[in-house]
């Protein structure tokens, strides 16, 4: 997808919701965006395979603070081979700078998302049927 095609209208409007639904939680927090990238042309010297992770980007930002998301955003989407998300959740206010936050700095789940594009996603539903059936 080239720059010029990123429709910064769904971005705005997706960025919004996001940070309307944190604004309605009780829970003191703040928003993730991180973006991250690899090097298609050099080998990763941890698995010996061609994609070389590139230094993953990260910022924080208040809920509330739409205008500095967007702007954030939009630098981060000119970066050749990044990609960017905004998590679907709210993170302890006192996540430490530049941390991307995991699953215990989580404070609020705003939504769901499920990312199935490795080479064990083939597996994946029968691993997730037996683990819901437990």
């Amino acid at each position: 997808m080239s720059v010029s095609s990123i429709d910064r209208s769904a971005i705005h409007a997706h960025v919004e919701l996001i940070h309307s639904l944190a604004a309605s939680l009780t829970e003191r927090g703040k928003l993730v965006i991180a973006a991250f990238a690899e090097d298609p042309d050099q080998v990763d010297p941890k698995t010996g395979k061609l994609g070389l992770p590139l230094r993953p980007i990260l910022a924080h930002v208040e809920i509330g603070e739409l205008e500095k998301s967007l702007r954030i955003i939009a630098d981060l989407t000119v970066r050749p081979r990044y990609n960017v998300y905004m998590p679907l959740a709210v993170h302890r206010h006192d996540l430490r700078p530049g941390g991307k936050g995991y699953e215990k700095d989580v404070v609020a789940v705003l939504g769901l998302v499920s990312d199935f594009d490795d080479e064990d996603a083939p597996r994946w539903p029968s691993a997730c049927r037996s683990h819901l059936t437990m």
